[in-house]
């Protein structure tokens, strides 16, 4: 037997390809079945062995209500929570059935080939919607289904139904129900009622996001886990289903939303086809658009998703129903993100900081204190030049708060800084006036510096510093006195983030420096981002092109302020 049923217990990362694989299972018929056979393709694909581990989840207790349940993805979370746990190493969901947001620590590491998308009418008679009488009792606990019943039969009635497959159809065959609604992928899978061809078509039912699908998880640290499931991953089923969910992030569906979706390729196009319902009225909004199959990504079908879900939320039914799309907003320094996090949580963004890049203290006694003799003894016309926040933080963790703050105090100092950020940081040491550049770049610094006519600039800087600055100042015969006080590096390890961020599950990224845009390039691919990629200044802009970034805004200004603006006033496209 490829795989076997296994009691939970926490998993242990065994080198590969030895490693016997735990993977986490609903006991129904229709998960044992898919489970089964996503371990065998995983066999046949790596060679590793599956044995299935049986969880119970909420949407298994007959008790609970499905219109109501007490966190989204009712048939998910606990199998989410055993693999967060290490019970299993991998887990497998129909893919309808998850829900639009990303958990953190879990990776979407695989999407199979797509079975049947379509739904199907089981009555007991083998009739068709058309054909049922009237008053006769359609089952569905699906708001989509029930919502386009009631629109294309409102003589029938519609109640809630539940139970897995077998249950369902057993209703039907007791008379409890005369008919009722069924993904045809299921029922392919588990081999039950192969005759019927009661399907619906796109024009009565358009099927729920990704249906058909399955979505393979695992832990977001797993990496050789995740590179030997996605062997088995469909890459044309990928981008489809990957734009039918975008829809879902797109309105803030919940699992009470009558969304339907589908993406097909036709005719050199892909073409994504949304529907919203209400469930109190009979007013449906639909809405259709296409881009290139030849030029499709990742990242151009779930901006088409987007796309398509921004037009059906400002339909009147879109503006009654829709929920306004919480963004969601990556921070990826290791420190200083407090007054950006601050700006964007109070303008409703979910905050996510993740280090990409490390910044710390250069031990440089020596220059230090060589930039700390010349602020002491500057004679007129000496100026102090900050480049960012943490040139002077650094700095000051050098020489001692105290002791800079008394260097400063020289009149004969002036003072220059990139942006209005590093202004402050300034300004809180006690300094009033401090010259901005025209722009945030070191170009234009220079330039403001020079028409001043300096005779010495001290400028503290990183480890990996630009060096147009330092060039403009001495070529123009200006007295340079440059010291590192902080190394900026790219992490080592893979932030936990970058899935998330490559699979287009973060609406914004913030570049502050294009030392920012070389860390997250180092982890993602940049042309694939559907993430709109805010830049501050234009050498950041500059490096961000140059990496491949595609969807980037230049922000007006270095303040959160200016991030949150810009923020809010583009979608992802």
């Amino acid at each position: 037997m490829p795989f076997a049923w296994s009691s939970a217990s926490k998993s242990t990362a065994w080198p590969m390809p030895s490693r016997v694989l735990k993977l986490g299972t609903r006991a129904s018929l229709l998960a044992k079945t898919q489970s089964g056979m996503i371990a065998d393709q995983v066999l046949e694909a790596t060679g590793l062995e599956s044995q299935l581990v049986f969880i119970k989840t909420e949407g298994d207790n007959p008790a609970s209500n499905l219109f109501a349940p007490k966190r989204p993805g009712v048939f998910v979370s606990a199998l989410r929570d055993a693999l967060l746990a290490g019970e299993v190493d991998y887990i497998v969901h129909s893919f309808k059935d998850l829900p639009s947001a990303p958990l953190a620590g879990i990776t979407l590491a695989a999407i199979p080939q797509r079975e049947d998308y379509r739904d199907i009418l089981i009555s007991r008679d083998g009739l068709s919607l058309a054909d049922l009488p009237a008053g006769s009792v359609v089952g569905t606990s699906s708001p989509r289904r029930a919502a386009r019943v009631k629109h294309l039969r409102p003589d029938l009635e519609v109640k809630p139904i539940r139970g897995n497959i077998d249950t369902r159809l057993k209703k039907i065959d007791d008379g409890e129900f005369d008919a009722t609604i069924l993904a045809a992928a299921g029922l392919n899978r588990v081999g039950l009622r192969q005759g019927d061809s009661n399907f619906f078509t796109d024009d009565e039912l358009l099927p729920a996001p990704a249906q058909g699908a399955l979505a393979i998880e695992c832990r977001s640290d797993d990496h050789e886990l995740l590179a030997e499931l996605h062997k088995i991953n469909h890459a044309q089923t990928e981008l489809l289903v990957s734009a039918e969910r975008a829809v879902l992030r797109g309105i803030s569906a919940s699992c009470t939303t009558a969304i339907g979706a589908h993406a097909v390729i036709e005719g050199g196009l892909i073409q994504l086809t949304a529907e919203l319902s209400d469930n109190d009225s009979d007013w449906h909004e639909r809405i259709s658009i296409s881009i290139d199959a030849a030029e499709a990504t990742l990242a151009k079908t779930r901006s088409l998703g987007l796309k398509v879900a921004d037009q059906l939320m400002q339909t009147d039914l879109g503006l009654k129903l829709g929920t306004p799309l919480e963004k969601s907003v990556l921070l990826v320094r290791s420190s200083d993100n407090k007054p950006d996090s601050d700006a964007f949580k109070a303008a409703g963004f979910n905050v996510i900081s993740d280090a990409y890049l490390q910044i710390s203290n250069f031990e440089n006694p020596v220059g230090a204190g060589r930039m700390l003799d010349a602020l002491v003894n500057a004679e007129p016309d000496t100026w102090l030049v900050i480049t960012s926040i943490n040139a002077v933080r650094y700095f000051a963790e050098q020489v001692g708060m105290v002791a800079l703050q008394a260097a400063i105090a020289n009149p004969n100092l002036r003072f220059a800084a990139i942006g209005e950020r590093s202004a402050a940081e300034v300004k809180a040491l006690g300094v009033g006036d401090v010259l901005l550049a025209d722009a945030a770049n070191a170009v234009s610094l220079s330039q403001s510096i020079l028409v001043h006519n300096p005779k010495r600039v001290i400028l503290p800087a990183s480890s990996i510093a630009m060096k147009s600055l330092q060039d403009a100042v001495t070529f123009a015969g200006v007295d340079l006195v440059t010291e590192v006080v902080y190394t900026t590096k790219t992490v080592t390890s893979e932030p936990r983030t970058a899935k998330a961020l490559a699979q287009g599950d973060i609406d914004v990224l913030v570049l502050r420096s294009p030392s920012a845009a070389r860390a997250v390039a180092s982890f993602v691919t940049p042309k694939d981002l559907a993430t709109l990629v805010l830049v501050t200044g234009n050498a950041t802009l500059e490096q961000a092109k140059k990496l491949g970034f595609s969807n980037i805004a230049l922000t007006n200004g270095t303040t959160p302020a200016a991030l949150v603006e810009a923020a809010s006033n583009r979608r992802t496209a």
